[in-house]
């Protein structure tokens, strides 16, 4: 360094907790613009523009913080350097000649823009600038820029009021002058003081058992991701009549508008995340009491801490509220901590933060300040900005009731959903302000509408269908209409409608005589067959349930499932039936009894069951214990073949593949979609679907059109030539964007989602041309005569976005 350079230096000394934070991420941050501030306001009158430019020299004077830049290369710590002399970066321009508001206001948005590119050197005093712009003969806007490394926004008015009192003394050409304040150096003396040992002793204590941040679930599906990363703003205004009794509740219970605000945000948190331990950053004034004069110093004292919040959803909100306070009074004694030191005492690996929004109180907001500043000028339009490292920063200010400002990273959060954000956290502060001993469980995140939308209008999903008639009755219309047409194909057998209802009414002729009928239980324990199709539906029409049974389940499964559903007979063959002998069930024998069944009539049999009646009961998985047999109805069955006969397309001409084991409810999709709308089953061996291309073959052969596979099946199968396959269907597991981008393209692609319990599906979407999913592939909206609420666990409906658990209505639930 040079002499020059040496003797302008008036002070060196470390910087402040948050100054290091603030230096680490400017350092970090790739683009400009971090903590870079701009407060503008106009100014009407007669504006002298000398006289201003001396009064900020002359309060740049008086104050060391204006005139400090920062070291930091080539140093073990990083230090502030405070200059002598620094020389202020002011500039003039003229847009009077610009008429329009509008005009004034995008020329505005552009300076702004490139202020916030040019950004501040840190190593470069002064981190401050200031812009005075004409706008009309007596109209100026006032642009002063400047690095939050310097000062908080407490500072700022306590700056500002020192920049006009020295003003209107310069115009009105009086001598004048203020009193030294304490230099911000004594608060940095005041620091290095301070017990460090005992800081990390309370922070361990408190964050102990905390790893991982909260993470705001949002589903954003309509941000623009290709966007450059910008930190925009959206306000919320509470109603007066709400701010006027939170304001009435601090004083009757001593807490803060703060920790009301923190509550509420704490809450909105335990929603959102489904956490009861929460935690996040809260800024604090970091001016110690103990230090005098402390209250009129500039400089940067606030400091960001972590908020630990234990949310217990059955207590009052008031209770909440009081134990935030408390927290907040622990915190004050360690407010001087810098964050990063409280990080590395956490769990939390370094490589992430602690926390992933802020909030900020401001209880001396910029704007009022300027208002009440004694001055020959009108003062108006008072904005300030700023970019943080958070993703969400909420600003709360109580001045004229209680505004709410979140101002977010565009690129992770879309402007609907941060208005929602504000709007919900409005809605817990009015519902507290209403009834401060509401239980945690008992708010309500959506407002009237919101509600109508869930509960009806996304939910209007009422379709007529035959619900009066059963299962084997749509197969008989099927046959009547299409006689000739192709019903079932495997391998070189094909049937028609009218050769496949015949055998189908053989079987269902020859149960009957076995005395099988309504609410009495048929397993089906075959291969993948031209019989075990005929056996299910002959089930049907012989009155009973089917109860289907994957000949590749564990003969202990198998045993269980005959059990459990209390069969009154086991359709199967001699190899199956040999295993399961020993249970001592009545068996048919498909390969002894063919020709008895043969002998029986082809004539429908007499209708005994009604649409109330069980069709078939499937076996769940059993991966939350033991399997559950499901109980499913004939008007449930017939809502979602006609659904699905629908969405996909299964009419006349289409050839529909039987691909999942008759054990899996998509068995039910692909057996009654095809054979109750007039389509051709296609079934497909054990053997064709292991062999090499065997399964890509068989759709090839086929020219299958119409197919549902599970997620797992498409990664590994070739989606080329296969120009015969218009529809396909996913189901389930979760549907990924890779498995859309490669089978959706010229196709119909749909999203299934459905339990067991719903008779096959709940919800399905149809993905539109040329759509690209990032992140996930939605289970879309709701089926004909299905309803879909996702609730929180005290019952109550989750706004969009929010996770929850699903709940599904309708005619197709199980029995029970």
């Amino acid at each position: 360094m040079n002499k020059a350079k040496q003797k302008n230096i008036e002070a060196v000394y470390p910087l402040s907790p948050m100054q290091q934070g603030m230096l680490f991420h400017t350092i970090l941050a790739a683009e400009g613009g971090l903590y870079f501030e701009q407060t503008t306001f106009k100014v009407r009158g007669n504006f002298d523009v000398s006289a201003f430019r001396k009064a900020l020299e002359k309060t740049m004077e008086r104050n060391p913080v204006l005139r400090t830049s920062f070291v930091y290369k080539k140093q073990d710590v990083p230090l502030q350097v405070v200059q002598k002399e620094v020389e202020l970066p002011f500039a003039e321009l003229d847009w009077s000649g610009q008429n329009e508001n509008d005009s004034h206001a995008q020329l505005l948005e552009k300076f702004l823009e490139e202020d916030r590119v040019k950004g501040f050197k840190l190593s470069k005093a002064p981190l401050i600038r200031l812009t005075v712009i004409r706008l009309e003969q007596d109209v100026w806007q006032l642009v002063w820029s400047n690095h939050h490394i310097l000062f908080d926004g407490w500072s700022l008015p306590i700056l500002l009021k020192e920049v006009f009192s020295f003003y209107e003394a310069n115009i009105r050409k009086q001598e004048f002058d203020l009193p030294r304040k304490r230099p911000f150096r004594d608060y940095i003396l005041w620091l290095q003081k301070q017990d460090m040992q005992k800081a990390e002793k309370f922070w361990k204590e408190l964050l102990q058992d905390f790893s991982a941040p909260n993470e705001i679930p949002l589903l954003n599906f309509d941000i623009d991701t290709q966007k450059k990363s910008a930190y925009l703003k959206e306000t919320f205004h509470l109603a007066q009549d709400s701010a006027d009794k939170l304001n009435a509740l601090t004083r009757s219970n001593q807490l803060t508008m703060n920790t009301i605000v923190q509550g509420a945000w704490s809450i909105l948190l335990h929603r959102y995340t489904g956490d009861e331990d929460i935690v996040f950053g809260a800024t604090v004034s970091g001016r110690p009491p103990e230090l005098q004069g402390v209250e009129e110093m500039p400089g940067l004292f606030i400091n960001t801490l972590p908020l630990r919040i234990p949310v217990n959803p059955h207590k009052p909100a008031l209770d909440l509220l009081s134990d935030i306070q408390k927290r907040a009074v622990e915190l004050r004694e360690y407010e001087y901590t810098p964050l990063a030191d409280i990080q590395s005492w956490s769990g939390v690996p370094g490589h992430s933060p602690l926390f992933k929004s802020l909030i900020v109180f401001e209880n001396y907001p910029v704007d009022q300040s300027m208002k009440n500043q004694m001055s020959s000028l009108d003062i108006f339009d008072v904005t300030t900005n700023e970019r943080t490292n958070y993703p969400i920063s909420l600003v709360a200010g109580a001045h004229s009731g209680l505004t709410l400002d979140i101002a977010y990273d565009s690129a992770q959060f879309s402007t609907k959903s941060i208005k929602t954000m504000l709007e919900q956290t409005g809605l817990i502060l009015t519902q507290i302000a209403n009834e401060p001993q509401i239980l945690i469980q008992n708010l309500y995140l959506l407002n009237a509408g919101g509600l109508n939308q869930i509960l009806v209008e996304w939910n209007q999903t009422k379709t007529k269908f035959p619900e009066e008639l059963c299962v084997q009755q749509l197969l008989e219309q099927q046959t009547a209409e299409r006689p000739d047409a192709p019903a079932l194909v495997f391998d070189e057998q094909l049937l028609t409608y009218t050769q496949l209802n015949s055998r189908i009414n053989q079987l269902a002729h020859y149960l009957r005589s076995k005395g099988i009928g309504p609410e009495q239980k048929a397993a089906v324990y075959l291969e993948r067959s031209t019989e075990a199709v005929i056996s299910l539906m002959a089930v049907i029409k012989a009155g009973a349930s089917y109860v289907p049974i994957d000949p590749e389940y564990p003969l202990e499964r198998v045993e269980f499932i005959l059990k459990d559903s209390n069969a009154s007979i086991c359709i199967s063959d001699t190899e199956y039936l040999k295993k399961t002998a020993h249970i001592n069930l009545p068996g048919l024998n498909w390969d002894t009894e063919l020709q008895e069944i043969n002998k029986q009539k082809t004539d429908n049999p007499v209708l005994l069951n009604h649409p109330q009646n069980l069709a078939y009961i499937i076996y769940t998985s059993g991966s939350t214990g033991k399997p559950k047999g499901t109980l499913l109805q004939h008007r449930g069955a017939i809502n979602t073949a006609q659904s699905i006969g629908k969405t996909f397309q299964m009419k006349p001409g289409r050839r529909v593949l039987q691909f999942a084991s008759i054990g899996f409810d998509a068995s039910v999709a692909e057996i009654f979609g095809a054979l109750l709308n007039g389509a051709a089953l296609h079934l497909i061996s054990k053997e064709a679907i292991l062999s090499e291309n065997g399964l890509s073959g068989v759709l090839s052969r086929q020219k299958i059109s119409t197919v549902i596979f599970p997620p797992s099946v498409m990664a590994v199968l070739d989606h080329q030539n296969l120009p015969d396959l218009k529809v396909i269907g996913s189901a389930g597991e979760a549907c990924t964007p890779d498995i859309v981008a490669r089978w959706a393209p010229g196709r119909i692609f749909v999203n299934g989602y459905g339990p067991t319990e719903s008779t096959v599906a709940a919800a399905m979407f149809s993905i539109k041309k040329d759509t690209v999913f990032e992140r996930s592939v939605p289970i879309g909206f709701p089926m004909q005569n299905a309803q879909l609420y996702i609730l929180d666990p005290w019952l109550h409906p989750q706004p969009a976005g929010i996770p929850g658990e699903l709940h599904i209505a309708g005619v197709g639930l199980a029995r029970g």
